[in-house]
């Protein structure tokens, strides 16, 4: 397989190209799968055709880059469909995508160690302030107050989320319900508010980039070269080849980030033990339905566009619109639809609450 199966059609013998025994074994468990998911009968010996279309199959499910043309040994020319897993790009971008996530990442601890350690101090100092007050009446001493800061939770070392627009800290007293005080939030400047580079933004941008850059010429690529022909005269139908092309390019990419996940993981649990897992899970198991999304609407694209390059110019499009116009737009308008009352406004109906009664 991996790319040859043209030639072999074509009755040339060219030279073997370089083995890729993982990733074959890997698409050939693929094929095996969508067959009997689809009713394809696995267990007769197949024939011309549907041999023909496994040998054609793990280049297919990877999607093609490029057709270029080889001399056999025989000195016939045939053409060779290339993967885009063995295409270099694909590799580097998938290298630089690790890299982003393990500078997040090491930013994150850098971030949640000095917060954690910050806030302990600041806790200590004023549990000791409130425990040497001295003997007085104890309603006197509900009235002397305590300040208590927010923690810094393990999960942020995956995503902060809202953690900039709330209070780090909240002044406890009798008969009074204070508000947090001392948002970050409030010291940023407006181009920090659309994000910082996270893990929470590795995920839900950058990965969601690279799906797209890796499968948008799956199809239209196949189209453009012939080689969608040649498989579906073979016997591949086409939920067939969408479904191997779908399971093939998302587990391939599962499979590239699964060290930057199980590294996410064993910190969080080398942090803070087990008692975050299940959340961590939870999030993850989000993370990787986005990205299942993700990769179904560029497939359906690539396999609608006229071309790559609108197949390419959509998608960058969309991911554009829906990384950074449609949650700032989404903002403006709840804020225009639903207006924000002040801190002051806020507590004076408070008030006016509590001395008329709901």
């Amino acid at each position: 397989p991996n790319g040859l199966v043209t030639a072999q059609m074509m009755g040339a013998s060219p030279e073997p190209a370089p083995s890729s025994t993982i990733i074959t074994d890997f698409l050939d468990s693929i094929w095996n799968f969508a067959a009997r998911a689809f009713g394809a009968d696995t267990t007769q010996s197949p024939s011309n055709s549907e041999t023909m279309a496994r040998a054609l199959l793990p280049m297919a499910l990877m999607g093609q880059t490029a057709v270029e043309t080889v001399q056999g040994k025989d000195g016939a020319t045939f053409s060779v469909a290339t993967p885009v897993l063995r295409d270099g790009r694909v590799l580097a971008g998938a290298c630089v995508l690790l890299l982003l996530g393990l500078v997040a990442l090491a930013s994150a601890g850098a971030r949640y160690a000095s917060l954690s350690s910050e806030r302990a101090v600041a806790q200590a100092l004023i549990q000791e302030q409130w425990t040497e007050q001295g003997d007085k009446n104890p309603h006197s001493a509900a009235h002397y107050g305590i300040y208590a800061f927010r923690p810094a939770l393990p999960l942020s070392f995956f995503d902060p989320g809202v953690l900039a627009y709330e209070g780090v800290s909240i002044w406890l007293e009798a008969h009074k319900r204070n508000f947090p005080a001392g948002r970050p939030a409030d010291d940023m400047t407006a181009l920090a508010r659309f994000g910082e580079l996270s893990l929470g933004f590795v995920f839900q941008a950058l990965v969601p980039l690279g799906l797209l850059l890796m499968t948008y010429a799956a199809f239209s690529s196949e189209r453009e070269s012939g080689t969608l022909r040649q498989l579906l005269a073979s016997g591949v139908t086409p939920a067939q080849l969408f479904a191997g092309k779908f399971f093939g390019l998302g587990g391939a990419a599962l499979l590239l980030l699964a060290p930057l996940l199980l590294l996410c993981l064993g910190v969080l649990v080398y942090t803070s033990g087990t008692t975050w897992l299940p959340a961590a899970l939870v999030l993850l198991a989000a993370c990787i339905s986005y990205a299942a999304l993700v990769l179904l609407l560029a497939l359906t694209v690539s396999a609608r566009a006229s071309s790559s390059q609108s197949a390419l110019l959509v998608l960058l499009a969309f991911w554009a619109v829906v990384t950074f116009v449609v949650p700032r737009i989404a903002a403006d308008l709840g804020r225009i639809l639903q207006p924000t009352p002040t801190l002051g406004a806020f507590q004076r109906g408070v008030e006016a609450d509590l001395a008329t009664g709901l």
